[in-house]
């Protein structure tokens, strides 16, 4: 009988247990496989906002550095690679961005009509 309760409460601190799980809460090891799938739009928006922060500071650099004068001759054509890997930063997170649900009605609970 203690070696059951034993093995039992091993398996429960261990997750593999689901007997006490309720009904909503998806157990541990299922969510193990999903943890990448949970908020893919999150996490493609944080990706892109920070690739364009990057190369946007990066290409305002070089910017300052071409125009004072104390840049090289290359870092214009860096430049300019930096600004387009900015720009199709900036129009990629732009178009993935979802529609406002509210651009052309107010906020909710306003009644115009």
């Amino acid at each position: 009988m203690l070696e059951k309760t034993l093995r039992s409460e091993r398996r429960r601190v261990a997750g593999l247990d689901h007997s006490e799980s309720k009904p909503f809460e998806p157990a541990a090891s299922e969510m193990a496989g999903r943890w990448m799938h949970t908020r893919p739009a999150t996490i493609r928006d944080t990706v892109l906002l920070a690739d364009l922060t990057g190369f946007g500071v990066v290409a305002l650099n070089d910017v300052w550095g071409v125009l004072s004068g104390r840049a090289r001759d290359v870092a214009a054509v860096f430049g300019v690679v930096h600004l387009a890997f900015a720009a199709a930063f900036l129009l990629t997170w732009w178009r993935a961005r979802p529609a406002a649900t509210c651009a052309s009605t107010g906020p909710p609970g306003r009644d115009d009509g």
